[in-house]
C-alpha cells in the first residue's frame, strides 16, 4: 500500500492513498484476494479533498476506484461538511464517515494496519464505511494526562452488498443491498495516560431492510430492528502493533452475530 503527501493549493488540501495485492489459493475456493489460478485484480485507490472556505468550515469528499476479481467499481466514500466550534464539538452533515470501532472511518487507508484485508470477521460484513445524516463529536483530555472523545449520529447507511442462495420454489443467488433506516449510533473511546493505548464501546440501532432483486422481477424486501455493539482495543508503539474488537447482533432473531478477532503485529526493523 502505498500513500502520498499532501499538497495544498489555496484553501483545498489533496491527499491520495492507494494498494494492490496478489492472492492464489490451492483449491477452488475464494479467500480474501485469492483464487486457484492467482488473482492479480486487487486494485484500490482513494483521492482524499478537504476545503476550508471558512476558519470554522470544512468540505470533505472522497472518490474512490476500486478493482477485485476483474469488477470495478467507481464511487463516493462520502462527502461531508464539518462545522468545528472547539475541540468538545463538532457538527456534521451529509455522507459522513461512520464513527464505528477502530477502522471503519478509515477502512481503505492501508498504510495505517499490518494486512492489506481488514479483519473480514466483522468489515467485510456488519461494519459500516459511511452512514447519510448528521452527527456531533469532539474530544477532552484533563490534566491528569486521561483523555477521551464520542460520537453520536443520525441517519441510514449502507451495508455490504450480500450474497444469499433461496432454494424455493428454485434454488437462486440473490445479491442483497443492506440497509439500516431510522439510524441512531454512537461511539465513545478512552485514551489513559499510556502512550498508544485506546479502548472503547460502539453501537448502532436501526431498522434493517433487505431488498433482494433479480433481472425479472422484484422478490420481495425482509424488514427486522437491529442493534449492534462492538468494544474495540488498541495499543499501538514503536515495535508493537495490537487490536482486538468484538461485535454482537442482539435484538433480532433474523440474524446473529457474535464475532471476536486479534491482530497483533510485529516491526522487523523500520521497514518490515
Amino acid at each position: 500500500c502505498l500513500a502520498a503527501d499532501a499538497v495544498e493549493v489555496g484553501h483545498v488540501e489533496v491527499h491520495g492513498f492507494g494498494g494492490w495485492a496478489y492472492g492464489k489459493t490451492d483449491n477452488e475456493n475464494r479467500y480474501l484476494t485469492g483464487n486457484d489460478e492467482g488473482n492479480y485484480d486487487n486494485v484500490n485507490f482513494s483521492l482524499n479533498l478537504i476545503a476550508t472556505p471558512y476558519e470554522h468550515l470544512g468540505i470533505y469528499a472522497q472518490p474512490s476506484f476500486t478493482e477485485s476479481f476483474g469488477e470495478n467499481e467507481i464511487g463516493l466514500d462520502y462527502a461531508f461538511a464539518d462545522w468545528f466550534a472547539r475541540d468538545e464539538l463538532r457538527v456534521r452533515a451529509g455522507k459522513v464517515k461512520a464513527p464505528f470501532l477502530l477502522y471503519s472511518e478509515v477502512y481503505d487507508v492501508g498504510t495505517i494496519r499490518p494486512f492489506f484485508e481488514l479483519p473480514p470477521s466483522i468489515y467485510q460484513q456488519l461494519a459500516p464505511e459511511a452512514y447519510k445524516g448528521i452527527g456531533v463529536t469532539g474530544t477532552h483530555f484533563f490534566e491528569n494526562g486521561w483523555g477521551c472523545s464520542y460520537d453520536a449520529y443520525f441517519g441510514e447507511l449502507e451495508l455490504m452488498p450480500q450474497q444469499f442462495i433461496f432454494l424455493e420454489p428454485e434454488p437462486r443467488l440473490f445479491e442483497f443491498s443492506p440497509k439500516i433506516q431510522d439510524l441512531f449510533g454512537g461511539r465513545f473511546m478512552v485514551q489513559p495516560p499510556v502512550a498508544g493505548l485506546n479502548f472503547g464501546v460502539s453501537f448502532y440501532r436501526g431498522r434493517g431492510l433487505l431488498t433482494r432483486e433479480s433481472s425479472e422481477e422484484n422478490v420481495g424486501q425482509l424488514i427486522d430492528h437491529y442493534l449492534f455493539l462492538g468494544a474495540s482495543l488498541e495499543y499501538l508503539s514503536d515495535t508493537w502493533w495490537v487490536r482486538s474488537e468484538y461485535l454482537a447482533q442482539h435484538e433480532s432473531d433474523a440474524v446473529i452475530f457474535d464475532s471476536v478477532y486479534i491482530e497483533p503485529a510485529y516491526m522487523l526493523g523500520e521497514h518490515w
